[in-house]
Formats: structure tokens, C-alpha cells, sequence
């Protein structure tokens, strides 16, 4: 079994201010599972794999004519909606803020589509004692590597999230680094009243 790799620089916040440090955080953690061939969520690969049935289709016919994230979710009563058109104007943290709002949402509904039951006592098995560090960082991808590989990246992501070690940046975070940022209103039709 291979070991984990911490050839990776541990992160060197000198210089950089104080609130984008969980937004490098988020990067290190995510470089880190990258470079040890891990995932805390599964991938297209995954679903290709242990699901094969489940093709993932695609209902765009022709490419968009704009420049723009557009994101619709819809299953049983469940409904997401995020549309941001990309301009001069367009900042990067509203790019992602809508980003990390459409990762949120999914996030939150795959979990729940989840029994998530069987993930928590493995997850709390790994993290038992374990605050937000990097050097337990190391030691939950260890005990993650060991896991079966078909349940490993919900046990890991429910592990990482108890930890609040996430390698990606999620609407509470982004809400954390940029409390200032004011979503601008979308053009086209406004409220009577």
C-alpha cells in the first residue's frame, strides 16, 4: 500500500492576508488527495466504474451563446436554479460565489439521496480526537487509503467535513472570506409591488 505523500509544501501564508486563508486551505487539502489518488467525492470515473449503468447525458444540444455558469437541478421536490452571466464587470469572488453555491447544493442534496448512517460511525472512527490540522490531515488520508474503495469518498468527505477540512470552497466559507460581497441582481424582470 502506498504511503502518503507529504512532499507537498505545507502551505506558506507569509504575506497573504489573513481571511483568504481558508480559501488556501481548501486548495492545499485538495492538491493533497490529488497527488495521493484520492477523492472525497466520487468522480465520473467512480460512477463509470461502480455504477456504469448511470450515464451522465447532457441536455445542452448546442453551446451557449453567452459566457456564464448556468446550473439547473431538479428531482422529486427538490429545485436549484444558478445563472451568472460573465462580463467586464463580473468579479472573480461572484464567480465563485456561485460556484461554491451550485458545489453546496449538490453536495447537500447527494448526501441526503445518501444513508449517510453508514458513513458517520466509519467517518468518527477516523477523525475520534482529531481537531483542524495538517498533520492530522496526514493521518486521516492514511486510515482513508486503507478503506474499501467503493464507500471511501463519502467516508473521507464526511471525515474531512467533521474536521471542517474540506478541499473545496463551499458557500459558508465563501461566506466567512467575503462577508462584504453583495450578490448583484440578476438583469430582466423585477417584482410588482
Amino acid at each position: 500500500m502506498r504511503k502518503v505523500d507529504t512532499k507537498l509544501p505545507k502551505p506558506d501564508y507569509s504575506g497573504i492576508d489573513d481571511k483568504y486563508k481558508p480559501l488556501l486551505d481548501s486548495y492545499y487539502i485538495w492538491k493533497l488527495l490529488k497527488e495521493n489518488k484520492l477523492e472525497a467525492w466520487p468522480s465520473q470515473e467512480y460512477f463509470k466504474k461502480y455504477y456504469p449503468s448511470y450515464i451522465i447525458k447532457s441536455t445542452l444540444a448546442e453551446p451557449l451563446e453567452y459566457e456564464g455558469i448556468t446550473f439547473i437541478g431538479r428531482f422529486e421536490e427538490w429545485f436549484s436554479a444558478k445563472k451568472l452571466s460573465i462580463d467586464a464587470k463580473t468579479e472573480m469572488p461572484e464567480i465563485l460565489q456561485t460556484l461554491s453555491s451550485i458545489n453546496s447544493s449538490v453536495v447537500v442534496k447527494s448526501l441526503s439521496l445518501l444513508d449517510k448512517a453508514d458513513y458517520k460511525p466509519a467517518a468518527a472512527a477516523i477523525t475520534k480526537g482529531k481537531r483542524k490540522g495538517f498533520a492530522n490531515l496526514k493521518e486521516i488520508v492514511e486510515l482513508a487509503r486503507k478503506m474499501d474503495e467503493k464507500t471511501r469518498p463519502f467516508i473521507l468527505h464526511e471525515a474531512l467535513s467533521q474536521v471542517t477540512m474540506l478541499p473545496y470552497v463551499d458557500a459558508g466559507t465563501f461566506n466567512k472570506v467575503f462577508p462584504e460581497f453583495k450578490i448583484r441582481k440578476p438583469k430582466g424582470r423585477k417584482r410588482k409591488g
